[in-house]
């Protein structure tokens, strides 16, 4: 307790130090986890280069993965992670800034994806 008789463990309050945890500047993050490889039966996913409709500005398409919301933001966080480019998810393709077709392709065999 306070001198004033408030709780110190009240909501208000917020740990600044601790020696039991340690330095938490240093700690590693998780590392991300791939994908869920697709199943054998399932269809070519395939990349196009778009610019139309976008001022000139290149953008990969990959359609026609075969996986759930989920996995798809997954794959989208860790191409846009493995290409250094924006990107995100429309409908059920994933859209990635420039034209990263050769590092996409190697990196969906990679995770067990079928390109075309």
């Amino acid at each position: 307790m306070k001198p004033d008789g408030r709780n110190i463990d009240s909501d208000s309050s917020r740990l600044v130090y601790s020696t039991d945890l340690g330095d938490l500047r240093k700690a590693t993050p998780p590392k991300s986890v791939a994908a869920p490889p697709a199943s054998p039966n399932a269809a070519a996913a395939v990349l196009r280069l778009e610019t139309k409709g976008r001022r000139g500005k290149a953008v990969t398409r990959i359609s026609r993965l075969g996986l759930n919301p989920a996995a798809l933001q997954d794959l989208c966080r860790n191409l846009k992670t493995h290409c250094g480019a924006g990107g995100t998810v429309e409908d059920a393709d994933i859209l990635i800034q420039g034209d990263h077709r050769e590092k996409i392709a190697a990196f969906l065999r990679h995770c067990g994806h079928k390109v075309k």
